[in-house]
């Protein structure tokens, strides 16, 4: 089995071990070299004292409360504990107070400094380890934009910054955010995330993902939905080199008799600048150019069972022989991994709804949880490789379990932790994702919920006027007493 320069590129566990002995054994420790911890904290917390939890043991402790299906502060502490008394060092108090502080004083350029590294590296480690036309189109990189949204902890201070939709009763709803990503689709691993309020000016997924063009290099080719295939998105990633394949605009009228054919259902077709929006300045309107030069093509997706559904894609790959309808039509087909790199984040690992009571503890909460999803996404590209599997095989729950249980064996002394590590990697590496296409579930449950009422308002004003109404029956059941 060739190693592909995994051992200089994704240390293994010895490493990390070495590197840092004096402190705790929490599972992500194992995934990023020493040197990584160590230039990243001095860089963004230098001078600190090394107290209970110093700012590597808070930062692993936070990742693995993103992946802990209890994600209290008392699991955190318990959890802390255990690996302190297996590396033989006195326990620190079950009291999760320090940690709390701990968690707000950790600065968030630490999970920064460390997050933006991680999917370059991975993108580079794939590129040598399996074959290009594998997990690349004709050698070009494969990048996914999308967006969602989270909720969070409905106190005074989110509503500030992230007010909740203006049709729910107020007291009813949760603060909420919107957020866009660009994955690569060779990996799963996420390069960047904005995030911001849900509505307002500069606040739609197309403003969001803006702020994300630093994450695209020249030649790269980007998939998205309906929603972004809009004429000044578009001129904006040809102006940077970037290829993109979007199904088209439901309100874009296509006709196939007009433009350039190439083939059936396959036309290059000139697109006329639109009036200036509200959100584009004048000097940027005046850099659009006037027309830009497109390819529509309808691909026929074609299931076993099902009838044969017809898609209307743009792109800016013109040339026919290049890239053919097939060829586009597979390469789209793709694009529905970041739905489910987005049920990973949300669902798998719970950020649909954020703990935090303030906006910093917010975004703080939401970097954490990235990080830990590019190390998952880290576990599995060296188990995949181990396995000579495609990384997308893999199941991202079960690596996270995996982790979570051969994690226990690192400090027995009795164990190498190198065969250890291994074990893991191939019990990762043979839980494949089954390939189930045109696989439709019911959003639908069985399980009736609980006939208890809707809360309208804040949890403890609810509990004080139930108090107050308590007290005054009772009253009266004295007066008529």
């Amino acid at each position: 089995m060739k190693d592909y320069g995994l051992s200089a590129r994704l240390p293994q566990l010895s490493n990390a071990v070495s590197a840092i002995k004096s402190s705790d054994g929490l599972p992500f420790r194992d995934v990023f070299s020493g040197e990584q911890i160590s230039a990243a904290i001095a860089k963004t917390v230098p001078g600190y004292r090394n107290r209970a939890f110093p700012p590597d043991v808070t930062l692993f402790a936070f990742m693995q409360q993103a992946l802990s299906s209890d994600k209290s502060l008392q699991e955190a502490v318990y959890r802390v504990n255990t690996d302190r008394i297996a590396a033989g060092k006195e326990p620190v108090s079950t009291n999760t107070a320090a940690y709390s502080d701990a968690r707000h004083t950790l600065p968030i350029a630490l999970p920064h400094e460390l997050f933006y590294t991680t999917a370059y590296q991975l993108e580079g480690v794939a590129k040598e380890a399996f074959q290009a036309e594998k997990i690349y189109f004709k050698g070009r990189k494969l990048k996914v934009m999308d967006g969602s949204s989270v909720l969070m902890s409905d106190t005074v201070e989110n509503q500030q910054e992230f007010p909740q939709i203006a049709s729910q009763e107020q007291g009813s709803g949760f603060p909420i955010a919107r957020i866009a990503a660009i994955f690569s689709l060779s990996t799963g691993a996420i390069y960047d995330l904005a995030i911001g309020r849900y509505k307002g000016k500069e606040t739609g997924e197309h403003a969001l993902i803006r702020q994300l063009f630093h994450c695209l290099e020249t030649g790269d080719i980007v998939l998205g939905d309906a929603y972004y295939s809009s004429y000044f998105l578009m001129a904006m990633l040809i102006a940077l080199g970037v290829d993109f394949v979007f199904e088209t605009h439901g309100a874009r009228k296509s006709d196939f008799r007009k433009g350039k054919r190439l083939a059936k259902g396959d036309h290059t077709i000139p697109l006329a600048k639109p009036v200036q929006p509200d959100w584009m300045s004048d000097d940027l309107y005046a850099l659009m150019p006037d027309a830009l030069t497109i390819r529509e093509v309808s691909v026929n997706i074609e299931r076993p069972g099902f009838r044969t559904k017809k898609l209307l894609l743009t792109t800016s790959l013109t040339d026919s022989k290049y890239a053919t309808k097939d060829a586009l039509g597979s390469v789209y087909s793709c694009r529905w991994a970041v739905e489910l790199n987005f049920r990973d984040i949300k669902t798998t690992m719970q950020m649909d709804m954020l703990r935090g009571k303030t906006p910093e503890m917010v975004k703080k909460e939401v970097w954490i949880h990235l990080l830990a999803y590019n190390a998952i996404r880290k576990i599995m590209l060296e188990a995949a490789v181990k396995r000579e599997v495609l990384p997308w095989q893999i199941s991202f729950k079960s690596a996270i379990q995996a982790l979570n249980h051969y994690s226990t064996l690192w400090r027995n002394d009795t164990i190498s932790k190198e065969r250890v590590y291994g074990y893991m990697l191939d019990a990762v590496a043979c839980k494949l994702v089954g390939n189930r296409p045109g696989r439709s579930e019911p959003r639908k449950r069985k399980r009736r919920p609980k006939p208890a009422k809707l809360l309208h308002g804040k949890r403890n004003a609810t509990r004080v006027d139930a108090v107050a109404s308590r007290r005054k029956l009772e009253s009266i059941q004295i007066d008529v007493i």
